[in-house]
């Protein structure tokens, strides 16, 4: 299945992560053949031969097996990888952590934003510090 038009591949990082498959289809993120969990390992035959299109991976160790796996395979055009293990699958509120890792797996699904340009300026040897006064002080 998909999130956006991304397909999404999810594992508990064999079963470490309290993962909520119910809780996240009720938002829409559905992972490509359930949640894995050993995607990195016996499941990655399944990740090589049906992986393609745009990708979402929840998992950063293995990004480089996972993106060398997708490369030989070549129907994955651009994989993008969110650490959910370390920002919220093990933490100590693991068990409730279903909202932050579907809005960390939604914000992956997302467009990059538009570049910011680049401001130039001369400042003579002078610069403002705005902030809160002790700090502003210190930079000064």
């Amino acid at each position: 299945m998909t999130i956006g038009d991304k397909q999404l591949w999810l594992c508990s990082c064999n079963g470490t992560m309290p993962l909520d498959a119910a809780a996240l289809a009720r938002n829409g993120i559905v992972p490509e053949g359930g949640i894995k969990t050993m995607l990195c390992q016996k499941e990655l035959g399944a990740f090589a031969s049906l992986a393609h299109g745009d990708a979402i991976v929840a998992c950063t160790q293995e990004a480089r097996l996972l993106g060398d796996i997708a490369e030989e395979a070549g129907k994955t055009q651009t994989i993008q990888f969110v650490n959910i293990r370390e920002n919220a699958g093990w933490s100590a509120d693991a068990k409730s952590a279903t909202p932050k890792i579907a809005a960390l797996l939604s914000l992956a699904s997302m467009p990059e934003p538009d570049p910011v340009p680049r401001v130039a300026y001369t400042s003579n040897g002078q610069i403002l510090i705005i902030g809160p006064l002790d700090r502003a002080l210190f930079w000064a």
